[in-house]
């Protein structure tokens, strides 16, 4: 009985792959895989009589090796692949995709731990021959998508990402994100993309490996018509392919309200985008509007990139960039996280990073130092500080941008606030500084970030020289009797001799220290 299951068993497993072989190889010669000349049948069934004979001289070519053993091995890893593979397809079709339905109903699960158990036989069997089997797959695999082989049934892959991403968003929406870890989600308005091809290389270097970048190209219409179908609003050219930016186009009324309404409804919980981007307006015929977008982008928490590109110059040679900030703003912690993401780029990677700030109140310069330097290192940045002191010589932040900014590769400054009625003045002015300046980014952070105050204050010297009283704290008390009142007297002491020792001895120095100053300047 052994001998006849065994010869029983041997058969059928030999006419099953006789009989089955050459029928995968025709429907895959007829699908395109391998050479078309094995699709060829014969008769009215349309046997693959080529195929069969090519599976027969195969089949042969196994017997004449004459080590059982070796046959073995190669013909398990394959059959064990297989199964393994049919498991996770299984599980994938059942998690996945809508239109698996199976008349035979079984838990997905029992797919994945069929997947998991068949390669552990594998690696138990014979570890070498596995990891063969594997390379010989895999080969396989690359050579089909480099021919891009479709069969028609769908691919099971885009189903999975979908699923993966769906429970990514609901994950992100659920969670609150730190501004450490802020990506830039970027709405760009680069008008035609070939010919401001520098704002799609510049986002780039902003989001890197994580951000988003989704570029509109806007068609202005004055003639309400019939807008861009769902199906063209998506569109793909090699230039957006080259800098792994997603590309929609649109028509509008109007560009700048049409940006305006993009901004307020465009994206998705999760990935809300946080950042637009979009050539400063140099030129623009109708400033009052632009400016008017400006503060709406705003209000709408957007961070607000306007980068002013100098044409000859260019990025320079990516080597330098300059931080303007101010006393108090959100801007720096922006700026911070825009530089971070511009390092970690392959042509700002070896950039010097000057953080400037300028004092015109004459306020403690070591102190003001500490606290950016507090700053930088908390956003993990390397960068140099330059405090200019200039409150002696008040020169104007035109001539001062000039002096120490002209050669800069790229200049970042905050965005102006915005007065109702003063629109015009608004983009003149930017108009002016920009003009002396080479490629500057225009920055005005959203919310997101924190405001920090670098100890810049308002007030002149003199008059916090003469207005300010030093206020001690109350010292502690003892429970002692004695002491207490001791320390009670001497408290009395030294509240009675802080301005004393203010006009006595504080006031002349800072009244000699601005006399000296003046007649250095003169």
């Amino acid at each position: 009985l052994v001998v006849a299951g065994i010869w029983g068993a041997t058969l059928s497993s030999a006419l099953g792959g006789i009989l089955g072989g050459p029928r995968i190889l025709q429907a895959m010669s007829l699908d395109k895989i391998t050479p078309k000349f094995f699709a060829k049948g014969t008769g009215k069934n349309k046997e693959p009589r080529l195929a069969l004979i090519f599976t027969v001289i195969l089949a042969g070519s196994g017997i004449l090796i004459g080590e059982l053993n070796m046959i073995a091995r190669i013909v398990s890893m394959f059959y064990l692949a297989a199964y393994g593979f049919i498991n996770l397809s299984f599980f994938l079709e059942s998690w996945a995709s809508s239109d698996f339905r199976p008349s035979f109903k079984v838990n997905k699960w029992i797919g994945f731990v069929g997947f998991i158990v068949t390669f552990i036989i594998m690696f138990k069997l014979d570890m070498f021959a596995m990891l063969l089997a594997f390379i010989i797959i895999g080969g396989i695999y690359f050579w089909l998508s480099r021919k891009e082989f479709s069969a028609g049934e769908g691919d099971v892959w885009q189903s999975v990402w979908t699923n993966i991403i769906k429970r990514g968003l609901r994950t992100l929406t659920d969670k609150e994100e730190h501004k450490r870890n802020w990506k830039p989600n970027i709405l760009l308005f680069s008008g035609k993309s070939n010919a401001r091809q520098y704002l799609l290389e510049f986002s780039r270097f902003l989001t890197g490996k994580t951000g988003i970048v989704t570029n509109f190209d806007l068609t202005v219409n004055k003639e309400p018509g019939e807008l861009f179908s769902k199906e063209k609003q998506n569109y793909h050219d090699d230039l957006l392919e080259k800098y792994g930016v997603f590309g929609r186009q649109m028509e509008v009324n109007n560009l700048y309200t049409g940006i305006e309404t993009i901004a307020s409804v465009f994206g998705f919980s999760g990935i809300d985008p946080n950042t637009v981007l979009m050539g400063w307006a140099k030129n623009s015929k109708d400033p009052v509007s632009f400016a008017r977008m400006t503060n709406k982008l705003m209000k709408l928490d957007y961070n607000v990139l306007y980068l002013d590109y100098d044409k000859q110059k260019g990025f320079g040679e990516y080597k330098t960039i300059d931080l303007w900030w101010r006393g108090i703003s959100r801007n720096a912690e922006l700026t911070l996280m825009l530089v971070k993401s511009l390092v970690l780029s392959q042509e700002w990677r070896r950039a010097k990073v000057r953080i400037i700030l300028v004092n015109n109140t004459g306020d403690d310069q070591h102190l003001i130092k500490k606290r950016i330097e507090h700053l930088i290192i908390s956003f993990r940045v390397v960068a140099e500080v330059f405090i200019i002191n200039n409150y002696t010589e008040n020169k104007s932040i035109f001539e001062l941008m000039k002096i120490h900014s002209g050669s800069t590769d790229l200049i970042m400054l905050g965005i102006p606030d915005i007065r109702e009625g003063e629109e015009k003045g608004f983009v003149k002015n930017v108009n002016n500084l920009v003009d002396i300046l080479g490629t500057t980014l225009l920055v005005k952070a959203s919310s997101e970030f924190g405001i920090a105050d670098l100890g810049i204050h308002k007030q002149e010297i003199s008059k916090k020289a003469s207005n300010h009283v030093l206020f001690l704290p109350p010292l502690f008390k003892p429970a002692f009797e004695d002491e207490l009142i001791a320390i009670e007297e001497l408290e009395k002491d030294l509240a009675n001799s802080s301005p004393v020792f203010e006009s006595e001895v504080i006031n002349p120095v800072v009244k000699r220290y601005l006399e000296i100053a003046a007649k250095l300047k003169h």
